[in-house]
């Protein structure tokens, strides 16, 4: 039941029968009694029968018959059909070697390993009935096959495609004979009926060619200006009608060629006088539209230089306000910072005087109870304090105050506290004060990379160069989301200063770049910028006659570029 559980007969390969018999093929049947397998039954049937049988069938069309099993492989192939597949059928075989082992036919009788059988072999696996076209390397194969079900072989029947076509074939050769005859027939027609049409043509184009002739002079006359024609008489009534028109056109079109000069000859002189008018007023509108352009040109300008000049004015003021802010501020830290200073160094000079007095009056003590004490004193936190902690603590208080002061001095020097005038200054020197202002802003955030190359001074106002320098500085690293690098170059170009301060922060959005420098746009969060940093940045490079630039790849970061001339 497991190999067979609908208990159907089954069909073996072809094989040779080791009891001589020659090429047989076998069904078997199982025999069961409930579900007891009582036994088997068997056929044997030898493949010279089933050629038999295949022979005797009467196929039109010198068509034969072939008979293929299960696993493609052909059971019965006549000799009518040898030639196509190339194969002969099987009759020799060894029944010695048959007896050893079993023997199947070859694989070249395998429908399903020949590959011009392919296809073929493709169709009967997909469907039990069809028509399929095989190509041999004799002829090109019409195939009919079907499978019979209780064996599961398939059933073929080849013709020759050609032998089926044969009576159509020539039953079109027939048809093409009838129709060349057809077609010389018509064209022995058609030569003497355009025969006959050539000489009756002939008689009456003499009898209309020489009226003809006459009518195209007239028209001819009638076109250089001739058109006054006398009237002629025509023996065919419709050339007369013809030449009767055309002399009637000719009086008519003299008719209105006298009254279309005479209408030129107005219009003439009243294009001449419409021209002097149009030149006269067109002189006059020329000078009033010239002035009126040249005034125009002159309020732009002067709109443009108030505009300008009001950017500057405000600008500066803002700078003047910022600068004496800062220099105020300034001003105010130096006074108590230098009171702080003095103390701390005469602290530092009364704390090793101290430690000198101990250490000397040790030397001198003599007694042993003041010894105890100073030993005692030694052995102290507060001894140790003074004595190694205390100048350390002192001296780094010191340095502190000497960083602070160098800090204030750059913010006066960097603020010029109400002086907004062009100068001489070198632009290393303005980064350099910028940068110290900006340290607590970018130190916690990035690294500084520098590369400053040795540039002449160019002619600028240095606290608002500042101002740009800071605010690029600043936004560079409030772009820095982690421990970054920001890149400061400076370099001469083409005659001119170079700046670039890049940064590795978030980048700008591309679509956004285009509008940094307009005025109270910002990427930042709301509350954390006003959008005025750069707009102010780029008014400031503008009226320096410089150009500022950005590039920018989002995730990558952002570099600004400072085109500064020597000489605005």
């Amino acid at each position: 039941l497991a190999h067979n559980p609908k208990r159907e007969p089954v069909w073996t390969d072809v094989y040779v029968d080791p009891a001589g018999q020659g090429w047989m093929a076998s069904c078997i049947a199982p025999v069961y009694r409930n579900d007891f397998l009582e036994g088997v039954v068997g056929l044997d049937i030898t493949v010279q029968n089933i050629i038999d049988q295949v022979l005797n069938l009467q196929l039109s069309w010198k068509a034969y018959a072939v008979l293929v099993d299960r696993q493609g492989t052909l059971l019965a192939l006549p000799p009518s059909g040898e030639s196509d597949w190339g194969l002969r059928e099987l009759t020799d075989h060894s029944y010695k070697e048959a007896i050893m082992q079993d023997t199947f036919k070859p694989d070249q009788f395998n429908i399903y390993k020949r590959p011009d059988t392919q296809a073929l072999a493709e169709d009967i696996k997909s469907q039990a009935n069809g028509l399929q076209a095989l190509n041999f390397a004799a002829s090109r194969k019409l195939v009919a096959y079907s499978q019979v079900e209780e064996t599961g072989w398939t059933f073929m029947v080849l013709v020759d495609e050609a032998e089926i076509f044969r009576e159509a074939n020539l039953l079109q050769a027939r048809f093409e004979n009838v129709g060349w005859l057809m077609l010389s027939g018509l064209v022995v027609f058609y030569l003497f009926f355009f025969l006959y049409l050539y000489r009756k043509s002939v008689r009456l184009s003499s009898r209309v060619a020489e009226p003809l002739q006459t009518l195209a002079h007239t028209i001819e006359a009638i076109g250089k200006g001739q058109y006054r024609q006398e009237h002629r008489s025509f023996d065919v009534i419709e050339i007369q009608q013809t030449s009767d028109g055309l002399v009637l056109m000719g009086e008519r079109l003299d008719d209105s060629n006298r009254a279309l000069h005479e209408a030129r000859e107005s219009l003439e002189k009243l294009n001449q006088d419409l021209e002097r008018r149009v030149e006269k007023r067109t002189s006059e509108l020329l000078v009033a539209n010239t002035s009126l352009e040249k005034e125009k040109s002159e309020q732009a300008r002067l709109i443009d230089e108030l505009h300008e000049t009001q950017a500057q004015l405000v600008q500066s003021e803002k700078l003047a306000s910022l600068g004496q802010l800062a220099a105020g501020v300034a001003h105010e830290i130096n006074n108590p910072l230098s009171f702080i200073s003095s103390n701390v160094t005469f602290l530092r000079s009364y704390t090793d005087s101290l430690i000198s007095l101990i250490n000397e009056f040790e030397k001198f003590a003599s007694s042993p109870e003041i010894k105890e004490e100073l030993e005692a004193l030694k052995e102290s936190y507060q001894y140790d304090y003074i004595n190694e902690e205390l100048p350390d603590l002192i001296n780094d208080s010191i340095e502190g105050v000497r960083r602070v002061k160098i800090i204030v001095e750059n913010l006066r020097e960097f603020s010029h506290a109400g002086n907004t005038e062009w100068q001489e200054v070198n632009v290393n020197e303005c980064i350099e004060s910028t940068l110290s202002i900006a340290t607590n802003e970018i130190k916690y955030k990035a690294e500084v990379d520098k590369s400053l190359a040795d540039l002449p001074k160019i002619y600028c106002i240095p606290s608002q160069i500042n101002q740009v320098l800071l605010n690029l500085l600043v936004n560079a690293s409030q772009a820095i989301e982690e421990k970054g690098v920001i890149h400061i170059r400076s370099y001469l170009d083409k005659g001119d200063v170079m700046i670039e301060i890049e940064d590795n922060g978030v980048g700008i959005p591309k679509e956004v770049l285009p509008k940094v420098f307009d005025p109270f746009f910002t990427t930042k969060d709301i509350g954390d910028g006003t959008g005025l940093g750069l707009s102010i940045s780029y008014g400031i490079i503008q009226a320096h006659k410089g150009q500022i630039s950005v590039e920018s790849e989002q995730g990558k970061g952002t570099k600004f570029t400072l085109r500064l001339p020597i000489k605005p």
